[in-house]
């Protein structure tokens, strides 16, 4: 999905879903559903696709002092969290949802969404038709 372009970004109570269009033309669909906490951080116009994380919550690198790790982009919005709520808040999500994903898209250009999820669903829908 490296340098590939978010097509298609849909919320809805129970989901997210993107759509990523890489540079070959190929289109990928990634739903994430039953959703928990979500944030979405300053997505803009035409987002290329940095990098996608998908951690199982109780493996998630612990990394605290970069800003843009996915527990910190999980946490981000609340600024009323400091980062010793914010540990807990997470050690909560770890054991009341174990079974559950820490999902992150980074864009290198056009924002970050992290999500916590509990099913990921991945569609290869092939190279899109320019004719």
């Amino acid at each position: 999905m490296h340098d590939g372009n978010l097509v298609n970004f849909t919320m809805t109570k129970e989901s997210l879903v993107f759509g990523i269009r890489a540079v070959s033309g190929e289109l990928t669909t990634v739903e994430l559903s039953g959703l928990g906490r979500f944030t979405v951080r300053e997505l803009w116009s035409y987002p290329i696709v940095s990098e996608f994380w998908v951690w199982k919550v109780g493996s998630v690198p612990e990394s605290w002092d970069i800003p843009d790790s996915a527990w910190n982009v999980l946490f981000s919005t609340s600024n009323v969290l400091t980062i010793a709520a914010a540990k807990r808040e997470a050690s909560k999500i770890v054991e009341t949802r174990p079974d559950s994903f820490l999902v992150e898209l980074a864009c290198s250009y056009g924002g970050q969404v992290a999500a916590i999820c509990d099913r990921i669903r991945v569609f290869k829908d092939g190279p899109e038709n320019l004719t």
